[in-house]
């Protein structure tokens, strides 16, 4: 009876164990000795639409489920992989340059048939309506519809809006009047300037006379307008960027006079700075109705905020997370906050080349509950943090190769790699680090999608790990 139960117990260990910790390859999409560069993807009915280079791809999870929807040129300086990917009415949106109309807007329903530019904006083959180097598009999705930036070729880069149609595309209005100038100037190195909140687009504009400010509008010309002159004396103007939605408002970073961290509700009163301090990242938390962010400095090291949306209440949590370089050329800095079993969770890197670490923090909002958990081998620090049902998934390097890793929440001891699903777990692939810790994970009902190599046969492809949204894997 003793042996029986002792099986019987083995057994479910195994079996429990075994679930959701073993990766599947879905699919070897580019064969032979080739690797798939997967640089963005996103849940689509059940199914993931992805990239594959300059190929827009869907998968059911399944081989013979995995199919291209599309190939673009192979010229990545000219916009040819698919961007930007947005969900609006049961199907996705995307920008791309095929070459043809030059970077315009696309969209798919999940057929090959039905991938296909929304409308020719600019009629120019070669630099179509949405620049190249503007990192976001101004891409969001506000009561239906779809708002991004555009150049006509006449008008210059000014806000469109579209409800997904051709016919119902244009652009929202010409908000600088000097011909071919616009409001949006694609050179001006500007992250995450636009958010959607309180039935209003809130984003930066030139309007070529108060330099580049704080705009809103409500999806009409009539109310389209700028919010507030942040900055009256740089005719640069106060440059808004790095928008995040906290409590029905706007936190956001400014430069020139009076730069800082400001936050907004889309009214000029209710538009005011928070603290001269900026963050580093368009990453942040919210965490017991404050809001987290960190900043960074190689004369202060790298600095946990937090904010209740008032200046007595933007206060810095912990310093000295990582501490100041010796010399400026050495930077630090933070990405991929998130929060997980009432906790924030963050990642830091010393780019010290004498004392380089990566590491993964833990906070409660205190000074004492805000601890290092983990400290990796030297390379690039986690990435990707997503927290899913019982467990906290990342990528992270350690000693010669990128895995997905996974912390249930308890101490360091529970911050574990999923197993490999091969006996080739000893492939160096140093050189692709950096590229593996860049792409997406994507959850698509209880499996995580991700890029990833396990095999020498097979280099970088699509896998899946199967996760339980319910549990947590110990």
């Amino acid at each position: 009876m003793k042996n029986l139960t002792t099986c019987v117990f083995i057994i479910c260990i195994v079996c429990f164990r075994s679930y959701a910790q073993i990766p599947q390859l879905v699919d070897d999409i580019t064969t032979g000795t080739g690797s798939t560069t997967f640089t963005e993807s996103i849940a689509y009915n059940g199914n993931l639409i992805f990239t594959a280079g300059s190929q827009l791809w869907i998968s059911d999870g399944t081989s013979t489920g995995t199919q291209m929807l599309k190939s673009f040129p192979n010229n990545p300086n000219y916009g040819s992989i698919p961007a930007g990917f947005k969900n609006l009415n049961n199907k996705v949106y995307f920008v791309v340059n095929d070459s043809i109309h030059g970077r315009e807007l696309w969209t798919t329903d999940g057929t090959s048939a039905g991938t296909q530019i929304l409308i020719d904006i600019n009629t120019s083959p070669t630099i179509g309506s949405i620049p190249v180097n503007y990192n976001d598009y101004y891409l969001t999705i506000m009561n239906g519809k779809l708002f991004f930036a555009a150049d006509d070729g006449t008008h210059g880069t000014e806000l469109w809006v579209s409800d997904g149609t051709a016919a119902n595309t244009e652009m929202l209005k010409d908000i600088n009047p000097t011909p071919n100038k616009g409001s949006i100037n694609p050179s001006t190195i500007l992250y995450g300037a636009v958010a959607a909140v309180n039935n209003e687009v809130l984003f930066a504009a030139n309007d070529g006379v108060h330099g580049t400010e704080l705009w809103a509008t409500d999806g009409t010309a009539t109310g389209t307008g700028m919010v507030k002159d942040i900055d009256t004396v740089d005719t640069l103007g106060s440059q808004p960027q790095y928008f995040n939605v906290f409590n029905d408002k706007v936190v956001f970073n400014t430069s020139g006079v009076n730069s800082g961290l400001y936050i907004s509700d889309g009214t000029s009163n209710g538009t005011f700075q928070l603290n001269a301090a900026t963050m580093s990242s368009l990453d942040h938390a919210i965490l017991n109705n404050n809001f987290y962010f960190c900043t960074n400095s190689y004369l202060t090291g790298t600095l946990l905020w937090a904010s209740d949306g008032t200046v007595g209440g933007t206060q810095v949590v912990k310093d000295s997370i990582v501490n100041p370089a010796p010399i400026p050329d050495i930077h630090h800095y933070q990405v991929y906050l998130t929060t997980f079993n009432n906790k924030l969770y963050f990642a830091c890197q010393n780019e010290n080349p004498t004392n380089r670490k990566s590491e993964l923090w833990q906070s409660d909002g205190t000074p004492a509950g805000t601890t290092l958990l983990k400290t990796f081998a030297t390379g690039p620090f986690p990435t990707q943090l997503q927290a899913i049902g019982g467990n906290l998934y990342f990528r992270s390097f350690d000693t010669n190769r990128v895995n997905i890793w996974y912390f249930d929440g308890t101490d360091s001891n529970g911050i574990r790699q999923i197993n490999y699903p091969g006996a080739n777990s000893n492939i160096v692939f140093t050189v692709l680090a950096n590229r593996l810790l860049a792409s997406p994970l994507t959850l698509v009902g209880n499996s995580l999608y991700f890029g990833n190599s396990y095999d020498s046969a097979v280099n970088i492809e699509l896998y899946k790990l199967t996760v339980n949204p319910n549990s947590v894997d110990r």
